[in-house]
């Protein structure tokens, strides 16, 4: 129930659960068998290759992102653009600080 970081998407990889685990075990972070019971059932699967991860210092709240505006949580994650990225910035110094950095700029308004 917080923001905890952010990431660049560098790749999208899609294929069958047993493509996507094979050219990415090693960086899943998660067991074999716990990527088995995620994906029981499913005849495809995603696999996303994160670039320059930057943690916050201190989580954002899911109350104080709220509290900057309509936010709504994603299920693991979510793509942020222009207002997005403004309310993010608003709710915690930390999370501005570090979008400033990425951006080399203010952050979009």
């Amino acid at each position: 129930m917080a923001l905890v970081g952010l990431a660049r998407i560098a790749a999208v990889s899609v294929g069958s659960p047993r493509e996507v685990w094979c050219a990415h075990r090693a960086q899943t972070g998660i067991s074999r068998r716990e990527f088995d019971e995620y994906m029981s059932g499913a005849t495809q699967a995603s696999g996303l290759t994160l670039e320059a991860p930057q943690p916050f210092d201190e989580p954002v709240p899911l109350s104080a992102l709220r509290a900057a505006g309509a936010f709504h949580p994603p299920q693991s994650y979510r793509y942020l653009k222009g207002e997005a990225l403004r309310q993010v910035a608003e709710a915690s110094p930390a999370a501005g600080t570090v979008l400033r950095g990425i951006l080399g700029e203010p952050v979009p308004a």
